[in-house]
């Protein structure tokens, strides 16, 4: 599960959402299901269907603040019972021993029952959401 990027509320459901900076916008699922509503298989496990504006109900912009062990991380993505915190923080990385990816991006796998508290901001992106 994403916790950070774009996404829309279609058919009642959340999908990743795609500006293709051409006038056209597309959705991602993960769920073979959707192809009974016009998705496409694009790779194994993944499934892309081209939208108009009109036909989505909020698109809006996902932020996720974690708590661990006291200290506050972006909460990026959820994978089975872990969720994978990020800093740019080097004394953070430090502290916890986490994975360098770039010089001051720093990661780590961690389990969901560990967390203290996860919060979620829904921020609508309003040039999408014209009527």
């Amino acid at each position: 599960m994403k916790t950070l990027g774009k996404f829309a509320v279609y058919n009642g459901r959340e999908y990743q959402f795609v500006d293709l900076n051409n006038g056209t916008y597309s959705l991602i699922s993960n769920e073979q299901r959707d192809v009974h509503i016009g998705f496409e298989s694009v790779q194994s496990g993944r499934y892309v269907k081209d939208v108009l504006l009109k036909d989505l109900d909020f698109v809006f912009e996902k932020n996720t603040i974690v708590k661990y062990k006291g200290d506050e991380f972006v909460g990026s993505i959820i994978e089975e019972n872990k969720i994978m915190l990020y800093t740019r923080n080097v004394l953070l990385g430090k502290k916890y021993n986490m994975i360098m990816r770039d010089k001051d991006e720093y990661y780590l796998y961690v389990d969901l029952k560990d967390i203290d508290e996860i919060n979620q901001s829904w921020i609508p992106l309003k040039q999408y959401n014209k009527k």
